[in-house]
């Protein structure tokens, strides 16, 4: 409808505030702590409503979903920069080359993820919320795992 862009540039506002938040938040927390406190908020505001509109089989109205879609690309406003950022860590001495390769991994993967959560769609948010709710626990562990095996090769276990 004519109300598109509207609806459009409420959720652009989201992630742009989250991106500045972020530049301030960031300096204080973390890469690292700010990546797990957005995963989980994304997992948890997921994970409640997959429970709750499949359990209620609800179809919500607009406004219900531009209030999920607000809150969801909130957290992933924040995570867009931390994760980029984590991913050319290493890679700083080939930067270029460092950048081409995460930007094409990680859209390869976003498009079969995407594309096997698009394939579950109902007309309704389940399949987007259990999309966020699966892959952001996945993207958490591998978070904790990755963690988990630098110290262990710190500590030269």
């Amino acid at each position: 409808t004519d109300s598109f862009p509207l609806y459009f540039a409420f959720l652009a506002i989201s992630v742009g505030v989250a991106s500045f938040l972020n530049s301030q938040l960031v300096l204080k927390y973390g890469t690292i702590r700010m990546v797990k406190f957005c995963i989980i908020n994304l997992v948890a505001i997921s994970a409640l409503s997959w429970i709750i509109l499949y359990n209620l089989e609800l179809k919500i109205p607009l406004w219900g979903t531009m209030t999920y879609l607000i809150i969801t690309l909130f957290w992933i406003g924040f995570l867009f920069s931390n994760l980029n950022s984590l991913a050319m860590e290493p890679l700083g001495h080939i930067a270029g080359t460092g950048s081409a390769i995460v930007g094409a991994v990680s859209t390869l993967l976003g498009v079969a993820i995407g594309t096997a959560i698009s394939l579950q769609y109902d007309g309704s948010l389940v399949p987007l919320a259990m999309g966020f709710s699966i892959f952001g626990t996945i993207s958490l562990a591998m978070i904790f795992w990755v963690e988990r095996t630098k110290r262990n090769l710190n500590k030269g276990v």
